[in-house]
């Protein structure tokens, strides 16, 4: 007698995007509350829409499902991960990853191509310029637009900017995409040929939410998300359609140490330690450095050590820093002038920019960083010009008076080191302000 055994049954697997229970209220007189107990889950290769009027709570939602703000109560889950638990920084980084934007304005920097900007998708996902440029190309032509890589968005129709924003959401491959009115700018046809677009990848496998008011679009969907004064009123799942597995997952293997060390050959050890030590003390670290690695067999490890290059490179730098010192009195005027209003100004109008770098993952740092930085090298470039103008102008007056000309080392590098100093101190702020601003906030100002 035998007895058939009936296959395990394999665990459900887990949404790529949940909300459960979700309310957001805002502080107000009365508050006013845009979600009210939201719940619903995606799974990895739905196309859905999410459809209502203009003040149904729709943005709201996308920010929360975007992680670009916090729910009043309940729980909101990106890739199994409570965003409550999760600090800014980590937020960040999961909107790098996992999370891809596309938004009605389409949000390009026009001074830049094509290729740059959907490079831009992968910018705080830690990947290097040269695999940024390689997804970027695959992602273009994913959209149809490969031939166009070096064109500036200005050069583009409406249709074709709004391409290049689904390229750039696509360019790190993230588990959901989320669409907010991405017709919205587009005449009808444009708008139709974006559609089919956004469903032909949806066959390739992406998730993707579009948020729209529009119910022609919604009703092309699978499923339909129906909202009104921030409830969910319907969902609904079309009949006749399976769903669609991210293709990643059959080429995908996770191997565990004991399977590595038995398969792969994997020892255990590393192939290569980088030590970083101070340019005096390489010839010392280098003699210890094989016997250290490796006790039994030091002659076995190979180790390099830097060029003299360094050293001449650091007393190059020194000679440059003393050369410099002298014009610091001059500089200090000229790097001073304008930086902080021109950074203030810079925070109020530049708001988009700040809402579309934390959505592509931006950390609060990355955005405070950026704006010191801008700070700094006004001012640089603002004491430069003072060095320079202090060198000739003592240059002509020795001149005329038949002197030799002496330019102290320590004016020319104090000079500039004073002018950098107020540049940091005139942009501080700005770039506290800029960083302290919200995702939310700086997209609903624009």
């Amino acid at each position: 007698m035998s007895a058939a055994l009936a296959p395990a049954a394999m665990p459900p697997a887990v949404p790529v995007m949940e909300l459960a229970a979700v309310t957001r209220i805002y502080a107000g007189s009365p508050p006013v509350t845009a979600l009210a107990g939201v719940s619903f889950a995606i799974a990895a290769g739905e196309l859905v829409a999410v459809v209502g009027p203009s003040g149904s709570g729709k943005t709201t939602l996308l920010h929360l499902m975007g992680t670009l703000d916090r729910p009043t109560s309940g729980v909101v889950r990106v890739a199994g991960l409570d965003v409550a638990s999760l600090s800014d920084r980590q937020l960040a980084g999961l909107r790098a990853t996992s999370i891809g934007f596309v938004f009605q304005q389409f949000f390009l920097a026009e001074h830049r191509t094509v290729l740059d900007n959907v490079a831009d998708g992968l910018l705080y996902a830690g990947a290097s310029l040269t695999e940024r440029r390689e997804h970027a190309h695959e992602a273009l032509r994913l959209v149809g637009l490969d031939a166009r890589p070096y064109a500036r968005p200005t050069q583009l129709s409406g249709g074709q900017r709004q391409r290049v924003a689904i390229a750039r959401a696509l360019a790190g491959q993230p588990a959901i995409v989320l669409a907010d009115e991405p017709t919205g700018n587009l005449d009808q046809a444009t708008g139709q040929g974006l559609i089919v677009l956004l469903e032909q990848l949806n066959a390739a496998g992406t998730t993707i939410v579009i948020i729209t008011h529009d119910q022609g679009i919604a009703a092309r969907m699978p499923r339909q998300i129906e909202r009104l004064d921030g409830r969910i009123v319907t969902d609904t799942i079309r009949a006749g359609r399976p769903a669609v597995l991210a293709p990643g997952i059959d080429t995908s293997v996770l191997v565990g140490f004991p399977a590595a060390e038995k398969y792969l050959g994997f020892d255990g050890h590393p192939s290569a330690i980088y030590v970083r030590v101070a340019t005096s003390q390489v010839t010392a670290v280098d003699a210890l450095l094989a016997g250290q690695a490796n006790p039994q067999s030091p002659n076995s490890v190979d180790v390099s050590q830097p060029s003299a290059a360094l050293v001449a490179q650091a007393d190059a730098q020194s000679a440059f820093n003393d050369l410099f010192l002298g014009l610091g009195a001059v500089a200090l005027l000229v790097g001073a002038v304008g930086v902080a209003n021109i950074m203030v100004i810079s925070v109020l109008e530049r708001r988009s920019e700040i809402g579309l770098r934390r959505a592509l993952g931006a950390t609060r740092g990355h955005i405070r960083v950026q704006f010191l930085s801008e700070a700094i090298l006004l001012a640089a470039l603002g004491g430069a010009a003072g060095v320079a103008a202090g060198a000739a102008a003592t240059a002509i007056y020795a001149h005329v008076k038949g002197w030799a000309i002496v330019i102290p080392a320590e004016a020319w590098a104090g000079g500039l080191a004073a002018a950098l100093l107020i540049g940091a101190v005139a942009g501080l702020l700005p770039a506290l302000r800029a960083a302290r601003m919200s995702p939310t906030q700086a997209l609903w100002a624009i």
